[in-house]
């Protein structure tokens, strides 16, 4: 959402405009709307959210269904969100 506040977001926009993939019901926001638009793209994704993510494994709930296998075994090995 705040892509138009980066350093040259105009000039990144026609040099190599970016691919973007959202969840159900995202809608895009702000001065660079109509340029972004045109790089939206639909996706498969999964309804679920890092929030979501970091409350099940503070909870000590199973996760490996969400994060891919090497991630999961990062977080465990450095004790992140639990």
């Amino acid at each position: 959402m705040g892509f138009h506040n980066w350093k040259g977001a105009e000039e990144l926009l026609h040099a190599a405009p970016p691919l973007i993939g959202c969840r159900r019901g995202f809608k895009l926001e702000g001065p660079l709307r109509q340029e972004l638009e045109k790089g939206l793209t639909l996706t498969r994704s999964m309804d679920i959210s890092s929030t979501h993510i970091r409350e099940r494994l503070s909870e000590k709930l199973y996760c490996g269904h969400l994060v891919p296998a090497q991630v999961l075994e990062y977080i465990y090995s450095c004790g992140l969100y639990l």
